[in-house]
């Protein structure tokens, strides 16, 4: 992927961020969880990013001639399983009736999430060669 292509889904993960809070807002629902889970999302998501990156780095063209499976390698289940548990326990949190305001955490979180791994993603690709 493209630079360009990247830094518009970082900028698209924004400005559905700000739209949510809006919308949120205006629905009446608790925000004060907003920002936290923000900031928790797009860490995570960053690390998942740099890692998948990583995996990119170094197992890409073995991938393509198929040498390596990249399930096969330590990393690619190392990210896969980080991407299952990052993404898939906030999910989760929403089937259980834990406290009011647990959607609009989960979803700052997803956007914040998505945003971070689009920005490690990026800061790898602006390193290729051309």
């Amino acid at each position: 992927m493209r630079p360009p292509a990247l830094i518009a889904l970082i900028a698209s993960s924004i400005v559905g961020q700000f739209l949510w809070r809006f919308i949120a807002a205006r629905w009446g629902l608790d925000q004060r969880i907003g920002i936290l889970a923000y900031a928790l999302g797009a860490l995570l998501g960053y690390m998942e990013g740099r890692w998948t990156s990583m995996l990119w780095d170094r197992y890409y063209i073995d991938a393509l001639l198929r040498r390596v499976k990249l399930w096969g390698t330590f990393l690619g289940k190392l990210t896969t399983l980080f991407a299952i548990f990052a993404l898939g326990i906030p999910i989760a949190l929403t089937m259980f009736p834990l406290r009011r305001g647990v959607e609009v955490g989960v979803q700052t979180y997803g956007f914040g999430c998505v945003g971070g791994m689009n920005l490690g993603i990026y800061l790898w690709v602006r390193g290729l060669p051309k």
